[in-house]
């Protein structure tokens, strides 16, 4: 991944199936007042017990949140265990997807976003009404800015539609247009997407996922000295998210400077250990 994908709004599911939902110990319980504490959930929680996968999943997402897809994946692994499945929410198959993708486990993160589609459009044939997989919090635009992604990389032929369905949706804010801005730039729009990019921009100048997106944007419309300032004002406001290093060490090759985009490089992996695109060389001639 070469964006802050940070920037697209992901919250903690808290999931729990309605089976066991009377079983569940108190530290795993929200009291309306305090945010639950997955680990404490975690704890009280013993392997083979019901309701274990519920601290995983939402640590998985806590983690992803955090740009963390080592532990991520670690988390929604542990939640499966071998020869079972999960199936939740839409929210939960859209973040495992992108926690998939970063690590090139692509069969997997395809899957989930194939089964994440078809809730988006409410598919008669899932074995649930949509009330159980699509409720009311969760917010059809993020999710699709998850997915596409994944669906474009994989050819799959949901992108088309889902695209189409994508950008037919209003933009609302500055999220919306970052957003927007992202997923062009994945599926291969860098000039589509530095339109969306100026937008989120405008409205919010600080915001170090825009800089560090547009940064990106320019570089890919050959434009890495414009691009420069962008990637360092991104790197003051978020010096521990990796995809600003990977960005800055992108631009910095891209002017010749080899040995400051080496180090931007060696930050990126030092903080994202998981993130294939972060391990990949980045080609660089000295001027």
């Amino acid at each position: 991944m070469k964006i802050f994908r940070a920037l697209i709004a992901i919250c903690a599911l808290g999931w729990a199936a309605p089976a066991f939902a009377q079983q569940l110990p108190p530290e795993c319980v929200a009291n309306g007042r305090t945010a639950t504490d997955w680990n404490a959930c975690l704890r009280v929680s013993p392997p083979g017990a019901q309701w274990r996968a519920l601290p995983l999943i939402n640590l998985g997402t806590e983690a992803l949140q955090r740009g963390d897809y080592a532990n991520a994946v670690r988390y929604y692994d542990e939640a499966t265990p071998p020869g079972s499945t999960i199936t939740s929410d839409v929210s939960f198959h859209a973040f495992r997807a992108t926690a998939y993708w970063h690590v090139a486990r692509m069969p997997e993160a395809l899957a989930d976003a194939q089964l994440a589609y078809r809730m988006i459009r409410r598919d008669p044939a899932l074995p649930a009404p949509a009330s159980d997989y699509f409720p009311p919090h969760i917010d059809t635009e993020t999710m699709y800015a998850l997915i596409l992604p994944i669906l474009s990389d994989q050819r799959a032929p949901e992108f088309a539609p889902a695209m189409q369905a994508y950008l037919a949706m209003p933009a609302r804010d500055w999220y919306s247009y970052a957003n927007r801005s992202a997923v062009l730039l994945e599926v291969g729009d860098p000039s589509g997407a530095l339109v969306e990019s100026q937008r989120a921009l405008d409205l919010a100048p600080g915001e170090p996922g825009i800089l560090n997106n547009h940064c990106y944007i320019l570089h890919s419309l050959d434009r890495d000295a414009e691009a420069l300032p962008f990637c360092e004002r991104a790197l003051v406001a978020a010096p521990h998210v990796a995809a600003v290093h990977h960005s800055l060490a992108t631009v910095l090759a891209g002017l010749h400077r080899c040995a400051e985009s080496e180090r931007a490089l060696a930050a990126a992996r030092r903080i994202d250990t998981a993130t294939v695109t972060y391990q990949r060389p980045i080609e660089c001639s000295p001027a």
